[in-house]
């Protein structure tokens, strides 16, 4: 998803915490790369936050060829039995 799309998940993220739901999310930074649409910008950028308010770990990819290792490694973790539990 969009990072400005994250402020739309906030009562989703919620119900991922407290019924501990594996998540795997991609979420592309739009301030990175630009975002030309005006009515975005103010909202780009504030995944950050509810990211640190749910625990979430965050992988930054700044290298595309990273992509393809750095999602298997998150998805191994995001489903595995021995995941960390959202505090």
């Amino acid at each position: 998803m969009q990072s400005s799309g994250v402020g739309n998940c906030i009562n989703m993220f919620s119900m991922i915490q407290e019924c501990r739901f594996p998540l795997l999310a991609i979420v592309d930074d739009a301030r990175a790369m630009g975002e030309a649409n005006p009515w975005q910008v103010p909202r780009v950028g504030r995944h950050r936050p509810p990211s640190k308010a749910w625990a979430f770990i965050v992988h930054n990819v700044d290298e595309a060829q990273r992509v393809p290792e750095t999602v298997a490694a998150a998805a191994r973790l995001a489903f595995s039995p021995l995941a960390p539990s959202p505090s």
